[in-house]
């Protein structure tokens, strides 16, 4: 407990610092340590995504494991669908996006950003099913808007 406590102190004054190579090896160690803590994979991705690493591949490995966690937040799998979308991978963007709605099928942006991929990659009936999904979705996330309005 005593080494990932420090450990793990060294890793984020290397981080706050900018110190992304010493950072990386501590954070790495950390994750040895303790494979299913979620903060080393919050971190590793972070710094993979900072300029000056830029290693998005990287990146997706942890937050492909930080959404494998997750059983009600969708934003691991949404960020490793726009990564996937932004590299032109569409159809492993569109995959991690439906992982995204199955993790909440009320994230509305979930659906928007899935829609957004099946019609990047052709898919005619998901694009049409997400569209029915956003209309109903938009409808409800109203209703309840009105009604929690209405109860205050």
């Amino acid at each position: 407990r005593a080494k990932y406590d420090d450990l793990r102190e060294l890793a984020e004054k290397y981080t706050k610092n900018k110190q992304y190579d010493q950072a990386l090896e501590a954070w790495l160690e950390i994750r040895r340590l303790r494979p299913m803590d979620e903060l080393p994979h919050k971190r590793l991705a972070g710094i993979y995504l900072t300029k000056q690493v830029n290693q998005p591949e990287k990146a997706i490995e942890h937050l492909t494991a930080l959404a494998s966690m997750e059983s009600k937040d969708s934003r691991w799998a949404k960020r490793v669908a726009r990564i996937y979308r932004d590299a032109g991978k569409f159809e492993e963007a569109a995959k991690s996006a439906l992982l995204a709605v199955y993790t909440d099928p009320y994230d509305l942006d979930g659906h928007k950003l899935l829609a957004e991929l099946y019609e990047k990659t052709g898919d005619k009936a998901g694009l049409e099913r997400e569209t029915r999904v956003i209309a109903e979705l938009e409808k409800w996330i109203e209703n309840n808007r009105k009604r929690s309005t209405l109860g205050s």
